[in-house]
């Protein structure tokens, strides 16, 4: 004769266990979205806070050139925040000018009736002297054989081409007549480099761990 022994509740032990399940899931998955959008601010902010680049540059939408975040989904509680490796022309940072060189200066003579003397009268010969860039904040260069053509706007050129080993400057005319190519548009870093300085990770990379433990906590306690 066989006993059996009935345990009451047992499905409803199953569903509770399902139910926890299925809720540590959510909240694992909610605290890593949350902390990305958050680590994606961070990011900007720091980024911003050591370079001089156009805020717009990071927030584009193309993700070869700004910062995105690629979300957590239930069945895949992994999330990541891409930064674009596509370098940032030099017209994508604020404050590029023209740069300005004193060559000579002309000097004049006048004289005044009344008093009978001689004034020497100076005035500065000035010209073109390439583009002042500042990249990094409070870092001011000036790259003599760059320039600007007005119908192409802010972006900055200089005759020369890429390769492999980087930009190939040319310092003479090849064309004596018409257009003198090849001519380039000058690029610097990418989002991703600025992203990845020592400088800029140090500021960031903590507090998105913070962030995280927090919000685990704080959703695992509304879900359970």
């Amino acid at each position: 004769m066989q006993t059996k022994i009935k345990i009451e509740g047992l499905n409803k032990l199953r569903q509770w266990a399902d139910h926890v399940d299925k809720n540590t899931k959510i909240g694992v998955q909610m605290a890593i979205n949350d902390s990305l959008r958050f680590g994606r601010t961070r990011i900007r902010e720091d980024i911003a806070k050591e370079y001089n680049v156009k805020l717009g540059r990071l927030y584009a939408s193309d993700r070869k050139k700004g910062l995105h975040v690629k979300p957590a989904y239930y069945n895949n509680l992994q999330g990541t925040i891409t930064a674009g490796n596509m370098p940032v022309g030099l017209s994508g940072f604020n404050g590029n000018r023209l740069a300005v060189e004193t060559t000579g200066y002309n000097i004049s003579f006048a004289s005044s009736i009344k008093t009978r003397k001689m004034r020497v009268q100076r005035k500065a010969i000035r010209k073109a002297g390439g583009i002042s860039v500042e990249i990094k904040k409070g870092r001011r260069d000036v790259i003599r054989s760059a320039f600007k053509i007005p119908k192409y706007g802010s972006l900055v050129f200089a005759r020369g081409n890429y390769s492999a080993f980087g930009f190939l400057w040319r310092h003479r005319r090849v064309n004596t007549t018409g257009q003198d190519k090849p001519i380039e548009v000058l690029n610097s870093t990418s989002v991703a480099t600025m992203a990845l300085n020592k400088h800029t990770v140090l500021r960031y990379f903590l507090p998105i761990h913070r962030k995280y433990e927090q919000e685990l906590q704080r959703q695992l306690k509304r879900l359970l």
